[in-house]
């Protein structure tokens, strides 16, 4: 069997990516396989397979990626699969079009042009959150897909679109723990304080793709009876959340969490009457299937991976393209979202999402590319 190296936000984060890295490495561990783990911004914690913190940022440091291959595969064959978006990794398509110059990227695209020697696999798990005027990538990104020697998209939109960028591949969903199943409304409404009013919940990380702009808008022009929970990895980046509470005076209605146990998210979720997802493109959206695992409707922007997840609850969107890649964001009325989130929703139950029905995808996946062996 092949061994793989897991390229993915540290399992001690608390990212989407983190999850996603550390329960597969965990899975694929529990099978047999030979894993090893290359983080990034978190220090690993304790894991039963060994692991390389690489650093701060994979925007700008991807020479650990390398290294840690180099070690772990001990100059022999294996398998580098990524689950980061793949305009953070052009340097490995081993070409001359990189946007940013250094030594790093030329060590980068030395060892991306020699890999083969060695046998040692690209392989990618893309959350593709977004996609061009021409329906496609950047064509920058699409050079590198052309190098890499086997991807998987995360929703359908994600298949839609690198098919279109580069070629068919499968959809092998993220998936969730039983754990969002359990949580009590009344244990949520003790940790938020609050008692006989109706909860709006949004949760994501505060990024500039995340339109916490919007749901202080929205929010504003909800019904006074409204309480907004918002739970967040970060009050001051992007976003400056205690500057929105002020200038929409909401002091007395805005409750702001972090950090919080998955039991006690799990107690939020059920406490709400509605749930918002605040992206402006979803690669999955994860907290989109723990509001309904949860017991509670959650609504999200109509455009990206997020609406499969939620396909009853979506708010219309007009897109403009942005940003140095002109990729397409949705812009968002929010008298409208006001509306909608004020309304009654019906739940959904997302249970096709839980490990055990999504596991078994990945594992053929594995077994096909031969880092896990045959039953």
């Amino acid at each position: 069997m092949k061994p793989i190296l897991i390229v993915s936000d540290s399992p001690d984060c608390k990212s989407g990516l983190a999850r996603i890295g550390r329960d597969i490495a965990s899975r694929l561990h529990a099978a047999g396989a030979k894993v090893g783990y290359c983080g990034y911004w978190g220090r690993g914690g304790e894991t039963p397979y060994p692991h390389l913190c690489a650093g701060p940022d994979p925007t700008k440091h991807l020479i650990p990626v390398t290294l840690a291959a180099n070690e772990f595969f001990n100059a022999g064959p294996g398998v580098v699969l990524f689950f980061y978006d793949p305009t953070w990794l052009i340097p490995f398509g081993g070409g001359d079009a990189v946007p940013t110059a250094g030594w790093e990227n030329v060590a980068v695209q030395d060892w991306a042009r020699r890999r083969k020697e060695r046998g040692v696999e690209l392989w990618g798990s893309f959350p593709v959150d977004a996609h061009c005027p021409s329906g496609k990538l950047p064509s920058i990104t699409c050079d590198l897909l052309h190098h890499f020697d086997r991807f998987a998209a995360w929703t359908e939109y994600g298949r839609h679109v690198l098919a279109r960028s580069v070629a068919e591949c499968p959809v092998l969903p993220l998936g969730m723990e039983c754990v969002w199943q359990g949580g009590k409304a009344e244990r949520g409404r003790q940790i938020l304080g609050v008692v006989g009013r109706p909860i709006l919940g949004a949760v994501g990380t505060n990024q500039q793709r995340k339109d916490w702009g919007l749901v202080f808008q929205a929010f504003s022009m909800m019904p006074e009876e409204w309480v907004l929970w918002i739970h967040i990895d970060r009050r001051h980046d992007y976003w400056n959340l205690n500057q929105l509470v002020e200038e929409y005076k909401l002091s007395d209605r805005v409750r702001l969490t972090k950090p919080l146990s998955d039991e006690q998210l799990a107690d939020c979720y059920a406490a709400c009457a509605v749930t918002f997802a605040p992206g402006r493109g979803e690669g999955f959206g994860y907290p989109i299937l723990e509001s309904q695992l949860a017991g509670t409707p959650c609504v999200a922007i109509e455009y990206a991976g997020g609406v499969e997840l939620t396909p009853n609850h979506v708010m219309p969107a007009f897109l403009r393209p942005e940003g140095p890649y002109s990729f397409l964001r949705p812009v968002v009325e929010p008298g409208y979202l006001a509306v909608r989130l004020a309304g009654l929703l019906e739940r959904g139950d997302p249970v096709q999402y839980l490990w055990e029905n999504v596991w078994p995808r990945w594992e053929t996946w594995f077994r096909e590319g031969g880092v896990l062996g045959p039953r």
